[in-house]
């Protein structure tokens, strides 16, 4: 992934992202530390688009499910724990 150095930054950009970063490649990826979830970051939930929320939403309730319906976009850049991204 981060062999050939003109390409690198464009690889780690496309394919570093969410559990990837954390579990997947972590060295490649520069993921090896897992941060704290962004405790300012909120996003929109898919089915009520005038509601936000935050990481520690995920863990409350049907974490499984919201997991799966979050995790796998941005969401899992800036909540890897909530996602379960470092454990």
């Amino acid at each position: 992934l981060t062999k050939n150095d003109v390409q690198a930054d464009k690889r780690i950009a496309k394919y570093c992202t969410g559990e990837i970063k954390y579990s997947g490649c972590p060295a490649s990826c520069g993921g090896c530390d897992c941060p704290d979830d962004d405790a300012t970051y909120t996003f929109t939930l898919n089915n009520f688009l005038d509601v936000s929320q935050d990481c520690a939403w995920i863990t409350l309730n049907n974490e499984d499910i919201r997991r799966a319906n979050y995790c796998g976009t941005e969401v899992g850049d800036y909540c890897p724990n909530a996602c379960g991204f470092c454990s």
